[in-house]
């Protein structure tokens, strides 16, 4: 038996790649999911989401701590961007991390085009 399929070994995790059809569904991703959801979460516990009404911004607080501010940063990306994270069309190259520590433009035109740029070219630095 033959498989047209090719071990690729990155990281200490192994991936099996390749095939006639290398389209692959989306997959979502748990990690980037857990953090969005959780983001908006501690945004809408603090009182600093975007949907906060403008009344309780007097109460709001800022997140504690590096992690929790950059976390915070994925409440602030566009709509449709975010949907994309949730049904797992985001670009397959995209990783928590390089979202937390990534400088992403505030303008959600700009977000589209970087996240464009990543599909097309890979993980940006």
């Amino acid at each position: 038996i033959v498989l047209p399929m090719r071990m690729q070994l990155t990281g200490g995790r192994t991936w099996l790649t390749g095939g006639v059809d290398d389209a692959s569904p989306a997959a979502v991703n748990p990690g980037l999911v857990g953090a969005l959801r959780s983001a908006h979460a501690e945004l809408i516990e603090l009182k600093a989401s975007p949907l906060t009404p403008p009344s309780d911004f007097a109460d709001a607080k800022a997140p504690n701590g590096l992690h929790r501010r950059q976390l915070s940063r994925l409440v602030f990306l566009a709509p449709d961007l975010q949907r994309a994270i949730l049904q797992g069309a985001q670009p397959p190259a995209l990783k928590l991390r390089t979202l937390l520590k990534t400088e992403l433009p505030l303008a959600w035109s700009d977000q589209r085009a970087w996240f464009a740029r990543m599909r097309a070219d890979g993980p940006m630095r």
